[in-house]
């Protein structure tokens, strides 16, 4: 379970709230996807969960039941491959392996983890997180890098594993195929103002709703743009005609222009 109360990140750079007072759960094996424009602190907000944002203010309680796996966008590890799986019980994992396409004799190479390709590094780090049996994971972008297969593997581990999962993401295909609970961070006002929406919808859907509410919301301010023109208006037609009666009045009769 991860649990989030008055979550406040604010940047130390110019003092712009990421995030303010948010509030949300993530029950027990529940999915959910962070999702929203680039710059918007999605993965300051996973680095924020694990105490590791050094660059923000962060206040507020944070709870996460159990140990818990972090993929960072770009896995990094200093050593070689039998360093990084040395203690694990890769022996436990051997259907994992073929699925992920790594071989069982590489896991005791002594190939340095850095020479890797994008896409070996996050298939590597991703079956060292799931041998230490994490009860949560932390996801930055986890489809970065990966073939075609290795992207199938991941949507069908994240839609059958069992642990909670909270994981960034740009790629529609996977967030339509997964299936998670939508956590859209955005940034309103000209980025001074930080909002987080909440959907059990289908991505798609989703989009599909947040198109409609957008165009709801154009047709509203157009009314009240009309309305508040016919008002000035008639206020004009108002004014006009007290002022030309005014200055008539003020030829005649004084008080009665001070009292118009």
């Amino acid at each position: 379970m991860l649990e989030i109360r008055n979550l406040t990140i604010q940047l130390d750079r110019d003092g712009r709230y990421l995030v303010k007072n948010l509030t949300l759960s993530l029950a027990a094996g529940e999915k959910a996807v962070l999702a929203g424009e680039e710059g918007n602190g999605k993965s300051t907000l996973l680095k924020a969960l694990l105490g590791q944002a050094d660059w923000c203010r962060v206040t507020g309680d944070i709870r996460l039941d159990g140990p818990v796996g972090c993929l960072p966008q770009f896995p990094a590890f200093e050593g070689s491959l039998a360093d990084l799986f040395g203690s694990l019980p890769v022996w436990d994992y051997t259907d994992v392996l073929t699925r992920l396409g790594i071989d069982y004799d590489s896991l005791f190479s002594t190939q340095s983890f850095s020479t890797l390709s994008g896409g070996e590094k996050v298939r590597y780090y991703l079956l060292s997180l799931l041998m230490q049996q994490p009860d949560i994971l932390l996801l930055d972008e986890p489809g970065n890098d990966l073939d075609i297969d290795t992207l199938e593997w991941l949507e069908q581990f994240l839609i059958l594993c069992p642990q909670t999962v909270l994981f960034v993401s740009h790629d529609e295909t996977l967030i339509e195929h997964v299936h998670p609970t939508i956590l859209h961070l955005e940034q309103l006002h000209r980025k001074s103002v930080p909002r987080l929406t909440r959907s059990s919808l289908a991505w798609q859907d989703y989009l599909a709703f947040r198109r409609q509410s957008a165009e709801h919301q154009d047709q509203v301010a157009a009314g009240q743009r009309r309305d508040h023109q016919a008002k000035m208006e008639r206020w004009r037609r108002v004014h006009d005609a007290v002022e030309h009666r005014q200055n008539i009045a003020s030829r005649q009769d004084p008080k009665k222009a001070a009292a118009l």
